[in-house]
């Protein structure tokens, strides 16, 4: 998987928000008062949970930096602290045209003689540019505020930094278009418009002790049919460590792109390529773990007859021997791992070799194939795979049931939403909405969202997640654009939809309000009728219009990914660059927004989370902003992990963070690309 995300443009919306007369809605009532999934109820509101505020893991040696914009007078430390990692004032110069010759790859071509030597101060002037100070609120610099969106031009910033010893930082940089940067003169990364990789790039800068230059150079870009010309340097301290933590009580090596949920005193989650794994909460030891394959999905009955089911077979009992060693109090080894990789790798080709159509798996799961979020029901334990597979388990891995069920064609980007447990049924989205039996697996009932895979434009396809609903008594649940179906029938209720297909934020339930906000922040605001019937209309809609333009990012005006918070007549939403909104959900108004300072270089995926009177955001770097409910942004903490991959090598790179914040009790559960780490104050 590429984990280079794309940049993208400022925003503009408008929020959904359903109210219902009558009988409050709820994401569980009744028989699913215990059901827990994506969310843990759908919401993201944790009432019980009173988890930390503050926590990190941070380097020592990026506590020591200073920085400065000023040019050094001595050698003496100055400046600011970079112990968050965020230059907050730099010394620009532009714009400055590119020659018509230096076009075609502005990367090879100095657009200032002597570039990489440059040490400025304020004023010195180069040609009829001079070299002023730039102030910033949090990581992004965008040069199109300071002069205008010009094209066919690059800025200059630079920045001088102050270390006690020689030292490695890491660079983690989001720009624009064609970029250089240089540390003392010389050149530590180069992105040229060809390699440009849509996303952030990591480079090791090298300081010496005392004073050093750190020059950067970004064009502007209209790629992509958007204007941009920014960049968002964050800087994290030497990979090789040494680093201090705060309220990190462990850390596994299991990570993935979707949550765990916590059912009890366990966690249980997905992991690539398709196994469900059980932890204990309070060490993070494995417990178990099944492998969900073909090979398993396959009923006895199909496997005769063909020798390769045999080959298969003997790859399967591999797996489980392997995955019964969690079992035991070591754990499986660093060479069973291996094996297991390996015979993962085999059962695949062999499944392909006996029916391509059938097991090869789908080509675009931005996500993986195990980027979801399993369910329970306090007694069993359900699990859904893109590779079209689904599952159910006790809580102890015994095997209820497995079918498989999986839809041609390809959905750009892969499949995006976790499965829902509601009025006995497990509900899946690949291509058709389908229901499942959760008692027995088998299919209730189906309906065609995509008519015709192959050849359907994506985007009328489902991108976000689903709702549970409870209207007048009756199971129902909503769909990312809005739609309302009937539990038990899968009858559309709700027609009149003004939403299209492929919004990315799933619906959110309190009370007898529900809100989703479309992909560009549109939201409309209807009151829907206290009874449930065949045909559902709406009694009054609103509207609500956000406008962040001013926060602009590469690729897309706007996103909302994550899903909202509602709580006490507030909407929480987040958009994919950072911006926070408030909305006033009877007043249909904007309470506030505010860009928050996540360390963002990347598009903000994870939803908001609350408990008590904390919202948690997180960033797609691992940080987290902890801030209050209410009218006034008020900041708690800005909590970093700096969790750097490929330590000690010449690539090193940060990990990624897409699943949401989960918050039990007095624990944070957050999962990146490669690890879980439980939060708790010590």
């Amino acid at each position: 998987m590429d984990y280079r995300l794309t940049r993208s443009a400022a925003v503009a919306g408008i929020c959904l928000v359903l109210f219902l007369a009558g009988r409050p809605l709820a994401a569980a009532e009744a028989a699913d008062a215990q059901i827990v999934g994506w969310r843990g109820n759908g919401s993201g509101c944790y009432p019980t949970a009173r988890p930390p505020t503050q926590w990190g893991r941070a380097s020592t040696g990026l506590k020591q930096i200073r920085y400065q914009a000023a040019k050094p007078k001595g050698d003496a430390s100055a400046g600011r602290s970079l112990s968050d990692g965020v230059i907050r004032q730099w010394l620009v110069l532009g714009p400055v045209a590119v020659p018509a010759g230096a076009k075609a790859d502005t990367a090879k071509f100095e657009m200032i003689k002597g570039e990489a030597d440059l040490a400025p101060d304020a004023g010195d002037k180069v040609g009829r540019a001079a070299w002023k100070t730039a102030d910033s609120e949090d990581e992004m610099l965008d040069f199109a505020s300071l002069w205008g969106k010009k094209t066919d031009v690059v800025a200059y910033a630079a920045v001088y930094l102050w270390s006690p010893a020689d030292q490695t930082l890491l660079l983690d940089i989001n720009s624009s278009a064609s970029t250089l940067v240089w540390v003392n003169g010389k050149e530590a990364l180069r992105i040229s418009e060809k390699s440009w990789p849509i996303g952030f790039q990591q480079a090791n800068l090298p300081l010496k002790k005392g004073w050093n230059r750190l020059v950067i150079r970004i064009m502007a870009s209209t790629g992509w049919n958007a204007y941009a010309w920014f960049m968002r340097p964050v800087f994290y301290g030497d990979p090789r460590g040494p680093y201090e933590t705060k309220n990190v009580r462990w850390t596994a090596p299991i990570g993935g792109m979707a949550e765990p949920i916590v059912v009890g005193q366990r966690l249980f989650l997905l992991s690539e390529p398709y196994d469900l794994v059980c932890l204990d909460k309070t060490s993070g030891k494995i417990l178990w773990a099944r492998s969900v394959n073909y090979f398993e999905a396959t009923p006895e009955a199909d496997r005769k007859g063909n020798p390769l089911f045999d080959e298969a077979a003997k790859l399967a009992a591999e797996l489980n021997r392997i995955n019964d060693a969690y079992g035991t109090p070591a754990g499986p080894s660093k060479e069973q791992l291996a094996a297991k990789a390996e015979a993962q790798k085999k059962l695949y080709e062999t499944m392909v070799k006996i029916d391509p159509p059938k097991y090869a798996l789908t080509r675009q799961q931005d996500f993986g194939m195990a980027g979801f979020v399993p369910m329970s029901d306090g007694k069993n334990v359900w699990a859904w795979f893109a590779s079209g597979i689904t599952a159910c388990y006790d809580l102890d891995g015994n095997r209820r049931w497995i079918t498989l069920d999986n839809r041609p064609g390809e959905q750009h980007h892969g499949y995006q939403t976790s499965p829902l447990l509601v009025g006995g049924k497990v509900i899946l989205y690949m291509y058709d909405i389908e229901a499942l039996d959760a008692k027995t697996g088998k299919v209730a009932w189906t309906r065609p969202i995509c008519k015709d895979p192959k050849n359907e434009h994506w985007w009328s396809a489902i991108g976000g997640g689903f709702c549970a609903l409870n209207i007048g008594g009756v199971p129902m649940f909503m769909t990312s654009n809005t739609d309302i179906y009937r539990t038990a029938d899968g009858q559309q209720v709700f027609l009149d939809n003004p939403m299209a297909y492929y919004q990315l934020a799933a619906p959110v339930v309190d009370g007898n309000t529900v809100c989703n906000v479309k992909n560009d922040g549109r939201v409309y605001i209807l009151k829907l009728p206290a009874e449930a019937a065949d045909r559902i209309r709406p009694l009054s809609s609103k509207q609500v219009k956000l406008n962040t333009s001013e926060c602009r990012m590469f690729y897309q005006d706007s996103l909302y990914w994550g899903g909202p918070v509602l709580s006490d007549g507030l909407l929480y939403c987040m958009k994919h660059t950072g911006v926070l909104s408030v909305v006033d959900v009877e007043k249909a108004a904007v309470v506030y927004q505010k860009k928050l300072d996540v360390d963002l270089d990347a598009f903000m995926r994870p939803s908001l989370a609350k408990a008590g009177k904390y919202l948690y955001a997180l960033g797609p770097t691992g940080t987290c902003a902890v801030f209050e409910c209410g009218r006034e942004f008020k900041l708690v903490a800005k909590n970093r992990l700096e969790p750097v991959l490929n330590a000690g090598t010449g690539n090193p790179r940060l990990e990624r963070f897409t699943a949401d914040p989960i918050l039990d009790g007095k624990r944070v559960y957050l999962r990146g690309e490669s690890h879980l780490y439980c939060i708790e104050e010590k």
